[in-house]
């Protein structure tokens, strides 16, 4: 009947999905071997007889083992009263022994409580400090995720930004180009006012020769000295007319250049700030992506092997519970 209910409660063991560990077969063969030897089944007898097993499994097999015990029913018999006497008294000292025995057995249970007590105790304040420290992980986890994505964001709108800037410098390289052309239309203007210049300097000259004809031809002919005077007058106005404008037109071409000049000096001074302006941005928020994202690194390695230690100190500490035999 033993062997039965054992393959029974072995074969109950087996099914139950998800449990790992020491079988009801294995304990109860521990018991057998131990009862044989004379030594007192208990979690720790049997822990040690096995070398291995948790004292709740241990337990609740050992548990198992003792419902499952057969009862030995025994059929009354006359006998003489002599005999009968002599039975008395050893079913006394039988009695006697079971007591004493329920008595050591009932120790055995006290100190098994005890022992699982003590372990639970232990096990439950390592899940908590196990629990804490992966809250604690799972907190740095969700900050490193947050920060992620803060560095994220700032890198694409640092990508945006340096766009913009890209954008920004094309266009004033545009710019810069459209100035160099325009200096170079007021040049080729420069140089059409210059030739004019020179055309007026030419005019001026034949002005003047045909003055010196005007006053030669008025001291030939008194007659017509009045009309040469009046020729003189008008050659003067006319050259100091032409020596105006080419005054004018020597201002301006000067002023055009003056300007010209300013307006490259001004785009080219505006481009160079910028692009060391961009560069500087760019290469400071690279670093502070690199710093943020070595810390958080740091941080939770040390989170991670900090936990990783605790689980051994626990495993340690619930042996170190159970007591020795």
């Amino acid at each position: 009947k033993r062997d039965a209910m054992r393959d029974h409660i072995a074969s109950l063991e087996t099914k139950k999905a998800g449990r790992t560990g020491i079988t009801y077969e294995q304990v109860a063969n521990a018991i057998d071997e131990l009862t044989a030897s004379g030594i007192n089944p208990t979690i720790q007898s049997i822990r040690t007889h096995l070398g291995t097993g948790s004292p709740n499994t241990i337990h609740r097999h050992l548990t198992a083992w003792r419902t499952a015990a057969p009862v030995v029913a025994r059929k009354a018999v006359d006998l003489p009263e002599n005999l009968k006497a002599e039975i008395i008294s050893e079913i006394e000292k039988q009695a006697a022994a079971a007591r004493a025995a329920a008595e050591k057995e009932l120790i055995n249970i006290k100190q098994e409580s005890e022992v699982l007590s003590k372990a639970g105790e232990q096990l439950e304040t390592e899940n908590e400090q196990l629990e804490a420290e992966n809250q604690k992980l799972i907190a740095a986890t969700t900050e490193a995720a947050t920060l992620a994505t803060a560095h994220q964001k700032q890198i694409t709108s640092l990508e945006a930004d340096n766009n913009s800037l890209q954008a920004h410098k094309s266009e004033l390289t545009q710019q810069l180009a459209t100035a160099q052309a325009q200096l170079t239309m007021q040049q080729q203007q420069q140089q059409q006012i210059q030739n004019q210049v020179e055309q007026l300097k030419a005019d001026t000259e034949k002005a003047k020769t045909e003055t010196a004809q005007a006053q030669q031809a008025a001291a030939v002919a008194l007659a017509e000295k009045v009309g040469a005077e009046k020729t003189t007058e008008l050659a003067n106005k006319q050259n100091e007319k032409m020596e105006q404008q080419l005054a004018a037109m020597q201002q301006q071409l000067t002023q055009q250049q003056e300007q010209s000049a300013k307006k490259v000096d001004d785009l080219q001074q505006q481009l160079t700030k910028q692009q060391a302006e961009s560069a500087k941005q760019l290469a400071t928020l690279q670093q502070q992506r690199i710093d943020d994202a070595q810390a958080h690194a740091k941080q939770l390695a040390a989170i991670q092997a900090k936990q990783a230690a605790k689980v051994p100190r626990a495993k340690a500490a619930s042996t170190k519970a159970a007591p020795k035999p």
